[in-house]
């Protein structure tokens, strides 16, 4: 329906602003991994950084946005 994808492209919309809030690092791991498809190992290479750093950078990006789309989700709840 019209209302779905209104929902659907307002949820999208949310997304990239809370990618735009993450810090430069958090943000380029997270797309690497979920948009590129690039394995933790394979990011460590590309950024030359180890890969704990990767996994870091990766997990707490992850966290942030989660927290983020939370937020936007309750504010929807709460006005449904």
């Amino acid at each position: 329906s019209a209302e779905e994808v209104a929902s659907w492209r307002a949820a999208g919309r949310r997304l990239l602003a809370c990618l735009d809030e993450l810090p430069h690092e958090q943000r380029s791991a997270f797309l690497l991994h979920n948009e590129e498809g690039f394995s933790v190992e394979a990011m460590a290479q590309t950024l030359e950084v180890n890969f704990e750093t990767v996994r870091s950078r990766l997990r707490y990006g992850q966290k942030r946005l989660g927290g983020c789309m939370e937020r936007y989700l309750q504010v929807l709840e709460r006005g449904a």
